[in-house]
């Protein structure tokens, strides 16, 4: 009797071991981990704005300019000030368990444009460089460790600049213009984290700049230049789409 209630106590914990087992083996597939930036320790980005409105308020008489514009890969508002560009690129430091990022935000370009003068019998060309760029360091923070929708919130404080030298062919005349301002602003939004490396990113922002500007024109050996002046004030509200990838 003692003999068979023993062969009964085995089977029945066969039985359970085997069921804790298949639970056991299931239990990764049915718990697996969402997608996160957990343990990322660095974020390469690059953002545009398909959706924006900018003011321009110049400093004495002038217009005021209201600009309202959509599209997909259109040049960020404050990239226009400098020589246009389709994406600004960014790279930031991840801490604080993920939760924190610092880094920067940055844009360069250089365009050549040549101009023409068909009713100049001498065919006096005039060729025109700029070269600009702009570095915006900042600070986001994310909410929600561990999920795959993660809220953020942002500030940032940086410079944008730009410098355009025209001269024509016969060298007699050049003019230099220069154009460099502070830039703030702040935002918020969400990373969409596809996997732990890679993530879509959407939000708005609101950025101020006040743009400074000098001119030099020299004709033959006559040479007049402008200290730097304010421009004015720039506003922009904008959607903001991008990517990240975090390593």
């Amino acid at each position: 009797m003692l003999h068979a209630r023993s062969t009964r106590s085995l089977c029945t914990w066969g039985f359970a071991g085997l069921a804790a087992g298949l639970v056991a083996l299931a239990a990764p597939e049915a718990s697996a981990a969402k997608p996160t930036n957990g343990g990322k320790r660095f974020r390469f980005h690059g953002e545009t704005e398909p959706l924006s409105f900018t003011h321009f308020n110049p400093d004495g008489d002038g217009d005021n300019f209201n600009t309202f514009g959509f599209g997909f890969g259109r040049t960020t508002a404050i990239d226009a000030r400098i020589a246009p560009s389709t994406w600004s690129l960014g790279f930031g430091y991840v801490f604080l368990g993920g939760n924190a990022i610092i880094g920067a935000r940055f844009a360069f370009q250089v365009e050549t444009t040549k101009a023409d003068d068909a009713g100049d019998m001498m065919d006096n060309d005039t060729r025109a460089t700029a070269i600009g760029g702009q570095l915006i360091p900042y600070f986001r923070y994310l909410f929600l460790p561990g999920k795959t929708v993660r809220p953020y919130v942002e500030g940032r404080f940086g410079v944008t600049g730009t410098t355009v030298t025209a001269r024509d062919e016969d060298d007699t005349e050049s003019t230099t213009s220069n154009t460099v301002g502070p830039v703030v602003g702040a935002g918020g939004g969400a990373h969409i984290f596809i996997t732990d490396a890679f993530s879509v990113d959407a939000g708005l922002t609101f950025d101020y700049a006040a743009p400074h500007s000098r001119s030099e024109v020299t004709v033959e050996d006559t040479t007049t230049e402008n200290d730097y002046e304010k421009d004015g004030d720039l506003l922009n509200i904008a959607a903001q789409v991008g990517f990240s990838v975090w390593f």
